[in-house]
């Protein structure tokens, strides 16, 4: 048989095989929508996650020596987070006070190893001091937020004369600072991460930024309510100017309730620099009045990068319903397309039917494999579904073809269509 051509024999043999399909079409309907329901069913119970391991080839020695260690060194599941001051150095006493509080924020979030986080801000990050008797000492740069400039002066004098520090973790002209943190992978969660970074670490430190230092949740009693109680007040600032005072409660932003730090920080990211807002607050010292205070939103003056794998998979997650959407409407412009074409409703429809059929078995037997469908791959099922339309488009185009050549007969013209 050459190629592209089909044998007598070959194509009896469709042709037999096309009049018996007929012939039992009710039972062979029955037998694709049961197989089709039962794919659907698996296909509803696959999820949408990413699994690192997965991406990696396991039988590689360096991918074996990095499973064997990343328990002591760190995992490939790192978030690299940037501070950078606008104006001016790092080392005052507002922006050194962020990074420390950033830091104990990022050690927060669900997943993360708690031994591996780099930040000046944080416990592991130590510098040797001199002791009498020849002993040297590690301590941490940062064992608390500074209270005075004289305290920034001395973080700034520890840092450039430590070298595992200076030009690694600040950068070298002082304008900007990392926090890097390691995820453990089996807790990882990319949607949980993304939030809480957004939410907890970014939000209430740049964007949601008064000139104020907001109590947080106390560690030690998460699931107990933490409201938004103003701890600092730095001079010179928005907070500052509308006549906050230490210890005050704010309990609501343009007459929306906020019960803690987060939920005030997303309701003010959301407003421009120079706009003015009001904010419901309860004066210090047990009065349960809540008093209205005009403050006009701050300037940004620290601008907070974020990078990583863990952050690039939250990205995609967060997108993940926008793309069911365009492939939604995506669905909806082929199916008119379809019936411009074929100007027929049963020809735009027919198609459309495979295409679905197809997906069906295809993401059912991914999940009976005991794979997840990975975000960055989201486009494959539609790839493959396009190819089983354009497929059904054809031969439904050769059908209208034989109907009209075996003189709309059609039964004959599904045969010749099918052979």
């Amino acid at each position: 048989m050459s190629s592209g051509t089909a044998s007598e024999q070959d194509k009896k043999a469709l042709y037999w095989l096309g009049e018996r399909l007929i012939d039992y079409r009710h039972p062979v309907m029955f037998v694709v929508l049961v197989v089709t329901g039962f794919f659907a069913y698996w296909t509803f119970q696959l999820k949408l996650e990413t699994s690192f391991g997965d991406l990696l080839p396991q039988s590689h020695p360096f991918v074996q020596v990095h499973n064997k260690y990343a328990g002591s060194f760190g995992g490939a599941n790192n978030i690299q987070l940037m501070v950078e001051s606008k104006e001016g150095d790092i080392f005052t006493v507002p922006t050194l006070t962020r990074i420390y509080k950033i830091t104990e924020e990022m050690d927060r979030v669900y997943g993360v190893n708690h031994n591996q986080i780099d930040s000046i801000g944080h416990r592991t990050t130590r510098y040797l001091r001199a002791q009498s008797g020849g002993f040297l000492k590690a301590e941490p740069v940062m064992l608390s937020v500074p209270k005075t400039a004289e305290d920034a002066t001395a973080i700034r004098r520890i840092v450039h004369n430590t070298e595992s520090i200076y030009g690694i973790l600040v950068s070298l002209d002082d304008h900007a600072a990392l926090v890097r943190a390691n995820f453990i992978e089996a807790r990882l969660d990319h949607r949980r991460t993304f939030t809480e970074i957004n939410e907890r670490v970014i939000a209430p430190f740049e964007k949601g930024w008064i000139g104020a230092l907001i109590k947080g949740t106390d560690p030690l009693h998460q699931d107990q309510p933490a409201p938004a109680i103003v701890e600092t007040i730095y001079r010179g600032t928005a907070a500052a100017d509308a006549g906050l005072k230490q210890g005050d409660t704010i309990v609501s932003v343009d007459g929306k309730p906020v019960k803690d730090r987060t939920a005030m920080a997303a309701v003010i990211a959301k407003y421009q620099p120079g706009a003015a807002v009001t904010l419901g607050v309860k004066r210090a010292g047990g009065s349960e009045q809540v008093e209205s205070i005009k403050l006009t939103i701050p300037e940004r003056d620290l601008q907070l990068y974020v990078a990583g794998e863990p952050r690039l998979y939250g990205w995609v997650y967060s997108y993940a319903n926008d793309v069911f959407w365009i492939f939604t409407v995506t669905w909806c412009a082929e199916w008119i397309l379809r019936w411009l074409y074929f100007h027929d409703w049963r020809g735009a429809l027919r198609p459309s039917i495979t295409g679905v059929i197809a997906a069906f078995w295809g993401l059912g037997f991914v999940h009976l494999i005991g794979f997840a469908l990975d975000p960055l791959i989201l486009v494959m099922p539609f790839l493959v579904s396009a190819r089983a339309v354009s497929h059904a488009i054809q031969m439904h185009d050769r059908y209208y073809e034989e109907f009209e050549r075996h003189n709309w007969n059609q039964r004959k013209a599904i045969v010749a269509a099918f052979a």
